[in-house]
């Protein structure tokens, strides 16, 4: 019935044309360059290529269209290159092409609002899969939406995969019009559901900021980023990175240059710290890794800012790059808070790794920490860790009101890894004071509004600096998790069965 249907479809425009603007569209709906139309429009001429004509022939060339350009998408976004990062692009693009699959071979066996959420389901299930690969939510076509506010705040209800869904739902809705001739009465029943809901969503977005604004007081916080590596260089000959791979031995020459550019590196970022604390900052953090420390010499920091937070009354968040040249692991990516008591409150080591970290760090286990402060409850995360929607889950049932998480990434990656971090806010009501060496630093609340934003690359003060509201909200999905994912995921497999049902007994001869 499905090839009845697509055979029965005009070639030309339904074939060529639609397969090209397919492909001139997907490469600017995510990565590097998203525009978050395109993020709509590219699935509806894909889908309505993907439906017609010869299955033989259409799957291929969408699989290698996906592939292809995911692969620009992502350029140089990837630590990989070459024949893995090719790999990389096919394997991903493989994700991206099962839902058109699922859709080809299941959505012509119905009719209706049923038929129209196939493609959806398929969409939803595929990526919610692609997130147990080591790179976790990267290429969600979601992260393309960032801008829209109100949309975004769909997300505190189905997770990440609720904008991926209506994604999807606009591509198959909108398919039916054009077979129908774009004649909405012909399609009136598919495209009204959609309608319906997207409508419902966008009143719940726009109502929930016009009247549900944070009210709780706010809190004065501050991030910054050290210099870069020519004003703290590391002394001649000393190859760190390779010590730390090989495991050789530090001189003890060599281990008094690099602890005296330790410290010259804490006495530059404690003292920006201290005149931002004499501003009024409650709350300082700095840039991932901008700590670096040899282990022995690990206590003489956390003293140094243990005197500064019980001096100037502010919580010191410090993430450190321990080293600890020959032993495993080599090195600690560090989060340490120090509180105005003096007290060390937690010690948190980045938990998710990017390919080819983990052998060389040590890992917290994933047990994000969350404490009582007098600005409400303060948690930590760290890089990577922001790309897990699984594991920020934990922020939103501890009832975090504030995330302080720093990151070091690369301008490849600025600004989109940090625009992902906004979407865990949303879904899990924390606020979020998010710094990126080298990469775009942001604080915001917990409906994504931005209170404020530092560019590494263009900044030459690289301070940041915002009044954040104290207070979060708890939100339906960090009551839920992945309640909506597991419902598509089921009605996917539901709609797979009474698909081959209906197969096996429309063969059946009649009695």
């Amino acid at each position: 019935m499905a090839e009845a249907k697509a055979s029965a479809r005009p070639e030309s425009w339904n074939g060529v044309g639609a397969y090209f603007v397919a492909l001139a569209l997907l490469m600017f709906s995510n990565g590097r360059y998203p525009i978050g139309t395109c993020a709509w429009l590219a699935p509806l001429f894909m889908l309505h290529f993907t439906r017609g004509g010869r299955a033989l022939i259409r799957l291929p060339l969408a699989f290698l269209g996906l592939s292809a350009t995911f692969g620009w998408q992502f350029y140089g976004m990837a630590p990989l290159s070459g024949a893995a990062y090719a790999l990389f692009s096919l394997a991903f693009g493989t994700t991206l092409f099962l839902p058109y699959v699922v859709d080809r071979y299941l959505s012509g066996h119905w009719q209706g609002v049923t038929r129209s959420l196939v493609f959806p389901l398929a969409m939803v299930t595929s990526e919610c899969l692609a997130s147990l690969n080591p790179f976790g939510t990267w290429g969600s076509i979601a992260y393309s939406q960032y801008e829209h506010l109100a949309l975004l705040q769909i997300v505190s209800v189905t997770g990440l995969y609720g904008i991926t869904f209506l994604i999807g739902w606009f591509a198959s809705a909108a398919d039916a019009v054009w077979e129908a001739g774009l004649s909405l009465a012909r399609a009136r029943r598919e495209s009204s559901a959609f309608a319906l809901c997207f409508g419902a969503v966008m009143i719940f977005g726009g109502g929930r900021l016009a009247l549900y604004p944070p009210q709780a007081p706010t809190v004065r916080v501050a991030s910054i980023t050290r210099p870069d590596e020519t004003r703290f260089p590391y002394p001649p000959g000393v190859n760190l990175n390779r010590r730390v791979r090989t495991g050789e031995p530090l001189t003890d020459a060599e281990t008094e240059q690099l602890h005296h550019r330790s410290n010259l590196i804490a006495d530059f970022l404690l003292g920006r710290a201290d005149i931002e604390s004499q501003a009024g900052a409650k709350f300082i953090t700095f840039g991932e890794f901008n700590f670096p420390v040899l282990k022995p010499f690990e206590p003489e920091l956390i003293h140094q800012a243990v005197e500064l937070a019980q001096r100037r009354g502010a919580y010191i968040a410090l993430p450190t790059a321990v080293f600890n040249i020959g032993h495993k692991p080599a090195v600690e990516d560090k989060f340490v808070m120090v509180t105005p008591a003096g007290d060390v409150a937690w010690e948190y080591h980045k938990t998710q790794f990017p390919p080819g970290e983990a052998a060389l760090l040590t890992s917290s286990a994933g047990r994000l920490p969350v404490i009582d402060t007098p600005y409400g409850r303060v948690g930590a995360a760290v890089a990577f860790d922001m790309d897990f929607p699984n594991l920020l889950l934990q922020a939103g049932r501890q009832r975090a009101d504030l995330m302080l998480v720093p990151e070091n990434e690369y301008p490849e990656i600025d600004p989109l890894h940090s625009h992902m971090a906004v979407y865990r806010a949303v879904e899990n009501g924390f606020n979020l004071l998010l710094h990126a060496s080298q990469s775009l630093s942001l604080a915001c609340d917990y409906q994504g509004r931005i209170y404020g934003l530092m560019d590494h690359c263009h900044a030459a003060d690289r301070v940041l600096v915002a009044q954040l509201p104290t207070r979060g909200v708890r939100t339906i999905y960090s009551r839920g998790g992945f309640l909506f994912p597991w419902i598509c995921i089921g009605g996917l497999c539901l709609v797979a069965l009474m698909t081959v049902i209906r197969t096996i007994t429309k063969r059946q001869p009649a009695s």
